[in-house]
């Protein structure tokens, strides 16, 4: 497994902001909207260069759920040997490691195995904090987890939680570790259509539970629960299309973009930004990520029926529903593609470097 190099810059004008050096684009500075302090403090902008040996940005994954993150969570454990601070569930569902949880201090553990269809990839490597519960937040606060990096990535359900562990201490403008934040995004109607047949699943109370009673009760429906989570709103807040604008600055300033629809794509375009990538000609670890892919996709994120054709007024609620998650969506498609043209220029001529210099 490689170690952690990976710079990162891009083609377009280099402007000053509070957090040094950028490369952005005339049309990108233009359009710059604020958004929340908290989350531009502990996010770095994706094309701020990245220098792993100063070590003070650390890859971080925000698994929203049912949107393909927990994919790429376990790539990076299963097929690249990464070391997570993750959601416990995930390494240790059993609850094996309760001592080691309860522990004073930090310590990688390694989880038991894990069969993915008839393949055994053994197990993970994960650290002794649960990013998956406030106290287990808490905990990475209470010991510093960026600034100890025995973890090469942090995986976490919920954004604004993750994000106060990069939180400037002491009068500081800015923390001492910053994250480099990563999102998978996935079509939200398919994501909740994939909502409501796992909560069918899952609860057995709900099992003839219809798709027009879960786009209207109170107790299940949804209003763009993305931009909503991404500002930190509430299911009542008022959302409007300032709100989506800001939620597309975040995106387009501080994210590296991730697509489920292109999640070997994504993968390799992400290993490769963090200097993880071990190339596609390494059978067993391109193996691995098709193997967690397919598994995966088919036993948590398929979606049964269509929808559209059986039960369209409740669809078409649910498309009202999530109007401007879906703008923002394809707004997210788009960016990755650009974002790919960028990192993909600047390796290349990395590597054009490094090879005149020998």
């Amino acid at each position: 497994v490689p170690s952690r190099p990976g710079p990162m810059a891009s083609d377009g004008i280099k402007i000053k902001n509070k957090n040094g050096t950028s490369f952005l684009t005339d049309q990108e500075v233009g359009d710059m909207e604020a958004i929340p302090d908290n989350l531009n403090v502990a996010f770095v902008n994706w094309r701020m260069i990245y220098e792993p040996s100063k070590k003070r940005d650390m890859p971080v994954l925000w698994n929203y759920a049912m949107s393909g993150g927990t994919i790429a969570s376990h790539v990076f454990g299963f097929c690249l040997g990464r070391v997570q601070a993750g959601i416990r569930r995930e390494f240790d569902p059993t609850g094996t490691h309760d001592e080691s949880f309860a522990a004073s201090g930090l310590r990688i553990i390694k989880s038991g195995k894990q069969m993915f269809g008839n393949e055994d990839l053994g197990g993970q490597l994960f650290v002794n904090v649960d990013m998956g519960t406030p106290a287990g937040v808490m905990r990475a606060i209470q010991f510093a987890l960026p600034s100890a990096y025995v973890a090469d990535v942090v995986t976490a359900p919920v954004l604004h939680p993750m994000a106060s562990l990069f939180q400037p201490q002491q009068g500081r403008v800015k923390a001492e570790v910053q994250g480099r934040l990563m999102i998978v995004f996935r079509d939200p109607l398919h994501r909740s259509l994939n909502r409501y047949e796992e909560l069918k699943k899952l609860d057995t109370n709900l099992s003839q539970l219809t798709l027009m009673e879960y786009a209207t009760s109170p107790l299940f429906k949804e209003n763009n629960p993305l931009i909503r989570a991404i500002l930190g709103l509430g299911p009542n807040d008022p959302l409007g299309d300032q709100e989506l604008k800001v939620a597309q600055s975040f995106v387009s300033q501080k994210v590296l973009v991730g697509v489920y629809d292109e999640m070997q794509p994504t993968l390799e375009l992400w290993e490769k930004y963090f200097g993880w990538y071990v190339g596609d000609t390494i059978l067993p670890v391109q193996t691995c990520h098709d193997m967690v892919e397919e598994v995966i996709k088919t036993e948590l994120f398929e979606v049964s029926r269509n929808y559209a054709a059986t039960d369209a007024d409740a669809f078409n609620m649910l498309l009202a529903a999530n109007r401007m998650d879906r703008i923002l969506y394809d707004f997210a498609k788009t960016l990755f593609w650009k974002q790919k043209a960028v990192i993909e220029k600047v390796l290349k001529q990395k590597a054009a470097v490094e090879a005149a210099g020998r």
